[in-house]
């Protein structure tokens, strides 16, 4: 586990820096970050939540006609996978697609790991100091996330990516979204969150918000029941979700006392939609913080943002570097906290990576 640290220490150094993005040294150092962060996740070896199941996937995948559907869907529950084509055909394609150019499982998860990072960067690259950011986003974001769900990593890459044109094009944004619920169909709830003002008077944003739960409803109701047995209500399977729910929800709520403070900033109105519809986490750790936990993985460029902006909105230079102290401690504590004490933690640990062979 010792690399997960030395690359935490490092962040963390050039994180408290305050390294201007304008500078020359940050445009140097920011690419080999990147680089090296892609490297960290995308040639990971026999690591990560479901890797043994992703491999046998794959191969799986290799041995199947392309448009042969009929056969991927009965191979589907013949081997009781938890990849359903029936709502998530592009993450079956993304496969059969790597292994048609000749590349293996781990050529898969390099072009995942490229597409988060290069993602990431897009959302980051904004801020005055986007090097806080990236400090901020190791532990879950791109440790948790991009290591351990490869679908769900690769859903909420095309998010962040609509993130872009949210407020531009409507569209365009839904249209990334309904990509990213077809490589993992939790990635729909995105769909509703809209820039328009929901209200009675205004029968074309309701039309908006209706076909938004339509969608969401065509993509799940054949697998409620599934849902329903495999996250019973009112049950606890991992006491770490609590945490981590909670540490991507605070941010959110952060922002909603302080929403004035951040009018200065272009995407006011994104981040208030974005914060006021994360609240849907609150009634989902009640129901089974698990899906909550699932859930909040799309919340997270919203905590990365909030909690990198959040020191900078106080005048007072000794107030600011206080929270800037806070944020840092409370991230590595978490961090440790997973390192050692999160459920299925052999999933990560020991870290091995291809380049170490």
């Amino acid at each position: 586990m010792t690399i997960y640290f030395i690359l935490l220490f490092i962040l963390l150094i050039l994180s408290i820096s305050n390294i201007d993005k304008n500078t020359f040294y940050f445009k140097v150092i920011w690419p080999i970050l990147i680089l090296l962060l892609i490297l960290y996740v995308g040639l990971r070896d026999n690591i990560g939540g479901d890797f043994a199941t992703y491999n046998k996937f794959f191969n799986n995948c290799l041995e199947q006609d392309l448009f042969d559907y009929i056969n991927i869907f009965n191979n589907c529950i013949e081997q009781d996978s938890f990849f359903d084509f029936t709502t998530e055909p592009f993450f079956y394609l993304y496969y059969k697609l790597i292994g048609y150019i000749g590349l293996n499982l781990y050529g898969a998860n390099l072009i995942s790991a490229i597409l988060l990072m290069i993602s990431l960067s897009f959302i980051l690259i904004k801020e005055k100091f986007p090097l806080n950011g990236l400090f901020l986003s190791f532990p879950i974001l791109i440790t948790i996330v991009g290591i351990g769900f490869n679908r769900q990593s690769i859903a909420l890459s095309l998010i962040m990516l609509g993130f872009i044109f949210w407020d531009r094009s409507f569209i365009k944004y839904a249209t990334l979204v309904i990509i990213a619920s077809l490589f993992h169909k939790s990635a729909i709830i995105m769909i509703l969150l809209n820039r328009f003002d929901i209200k009675i008077s205004n029968i074309f944003t309701l039309i908006i918000f209706i076909f938004g739960l339509l969608v969401i409803y065509f993509f799940l109701s054949p697998h409620i029941l599934n849902i329903i047995q495999g996250y019973p209500l009112f049950e606890i399977k991992s006491n770490s979700s609590f945490l981590r729910v909670s540490y991507i929800l605070a941010p959110s709520l952060i922002f909603i006392f302080f929403k004035r403070s951040f009018y200065v900033y272009k995407d006011y109105l994104f981040l208030s939609k974005y914060s006021i519809f994360s609240l849907i986490l609150i009634p989902a750790m009640i129901l089974n913080v698990d899906i909550a936990n699932r859930l909040s993985f799309y919340f997270l460029p919203l905590s990365i943002i909030i909690l990198t902006r959040l020191p900078m909105i106080f005048s007072d230079l000794n107030l600011r570097n206080l929270l800037i102290i806070i944020i840092h401690l409370i991230t590595i504590c978490y961090f440790a906290i997973f390192i050692f004490y999160a459920n299925n933690i052999d999933g990560w640990v020991p870290y091995n990576n291809l380049l170490m062979q």
